[in-house]
């Protein structure tokens, strides 16, 4: 550990500092924050804190543990994944130690919290937005963004969290009808399904050629709507065994038949095994 310390240290002495912001605020920190091989690290207690988790050490494992809201997220010191609930992500590089403080990449950190990183090379600065409304503006335009399935998944565990304490923001757009909307009379039930959204016709391609089903059946699990969105968790599962489960965000401001219809302009769907 002491080698380890002591090379970590060297290297930092070389790297750039780098500034941080939350929520358009400065943060600062009690160790500087580093900017070394094309990543900001932070001291993990204070970002995590700052990030509003409650936040432990633990030394027999060499990890940090944290948690919010009832969602534990763990960092361990040498590994290249940061595990949030029962996801994790994949980071380019490990945490470092300088000078017996553990610092840990401070964008994948941040993203298991749900925040918004944006790096502005020019400054050396580190501009963090955590909010409700970002995790859905993140989901809705993550795609183009290469967003990926298991950062979509985390964000969408955060979405249901604020769901449930009622500090999503609120939905302003149209819900599919309950009366039938052909004929006026009757129930209806309007279940959605990825269609258009980019990546979905290839990756259903793929499905049919590795898994060759007679059908594919998608069935919404977990949902919340908030802005304009219908943001939905479903489970896409075949006649002859295939099952996982998809992310799909909606906007329910369009519609091919019926108001409230929503089309689906993203998904995030995970890699076939």
């Amino acid at each position: 550990m002491a080698a380890m310390t002591l090379l970590s240290s060297v290297a930092a002495v070389a790297s750039a500092t780098a500034n941080v912001s939350l929520n358009g605020k400065s943060v600062h920190f009690d160790v500087a924050p580093i900017f070394q091989n094309d990543r900001t690290y932070v001291p993990f207690r204070a970002i995590f804190e700052q990030l509003g988790a409650t936040v432990s050490w633990d030394e027999i494992n060499q990890q940090a543990i944290a948690s919010k809201n009832g969602l534990g997220i763990i960092v361990p010191l040498n590994d290249t994944n940061i595990y949030v609930g029962k996801f994790h992500l994949k980071m380019d590089v490990k945490p470092i130690t300088v000078n017996g403080r553990v610092l840990v990449p401070l964008r994948y950190v941040s993203q298991a919290l749900g925040a918004n990183v944006n790096w502005i090379a020019e400054a050396n600065q580190v501009d963090l937005t955590l909010s409700y409304r970002s995790m859905v503006d993140q989901l809705a335009s993550g795609y183009d963004k290469n967003l990926s399935y298991e950062q979509a998944a985390v964000l969408f565990e955060w979405l249901i969290i604020g769901d449930t304490t009622g500090e999503l923001p609120s939905f302003n757009a149209d819900k599919p009808p309950v009366v039938n909307p052909f004929t006026g009379k009757g129930e209806y039930r309007y279940s959605p399904s990825l269609i258009r959204a980019k990546g979905v016709v290839e990756w259903q391609k793929d499905l049919w050629a590795t898994t060759k089903p007679k059908w594919v059946n998608q069935t919404v699990n977990r949902e919340v709507w908030s802005d304009k969105f219908r943001i939905t968790e479903l489970t896409i599962e075949t006649d002859n065994g295939y099952k996982t489960t998809a992310l799909g965000v909606f906007d329910q401001t369009k519609g091919e038949f019926f108001k409230g219809e929503g089309v689906d302009v993203a998904a995030y769907l995970p890699k076939q095994q």
